[in-house]
């Protein structure tokens, strides 16, 4: 479990990368004015075990704003990613996030014995840039 402060910032990474996302042309108009947000995103995982490294284009759900949820991630299930062999949902209480500011994918670092140690999880939103 991380700090209080560490959670607090994994928060306001997550909205900065909602706030630069949210100025793409191609922004899903229902996720104005919503604390949960979604987009069709691109997500590469990267495992200590590399034959479980993956990308794969599925659903990203965000809470952003007030409420207990807020900073939860949940990326959907696709054919070739189930939650019984990785991670798909995020808790900023327990993982870090990054808005990357070069590439503005969202990065998700942690350790667990699920994914057999450290593990890196890169969002990209299938979206056209902001100008």
């Amino acid at each position: 479990m991380l700090s209080d402060n560490d959670e607090i910032s994994n928060i306001r990474q997550l909205s900065d990368f909602r706030d630069y996302w949210r100025e793409s042309p191609s922004y899903p108009e229902e996720n104005l004015y919503n604390i949960k947000v979604w987009y069709p995103v691109t997500v590469h995982y990267e495992c200590a075990d590399r034959k479980r490294n993956v990308t794969f284009e599925t659903r990203f759900e965000a809470f952003i704003g007030s409420g207990p949820d807020d900073g939860k991630i949940d990326l959907r299930e696709t054919r070739r990613v189930s939650v019984d062999e990785y991670h798909l949902q995020f808790l900023p209480r327990f993982q870090t996030y990054v808005h990357d500011e070069e590439t503005h994918s969202l990065i998700i670092t942690s350790s667990s014995k699920k994914m057999g140690g450290a593990y890196k999880v890169t969002i990209m939103p299938s979206m056209e840039k902001p100008e």
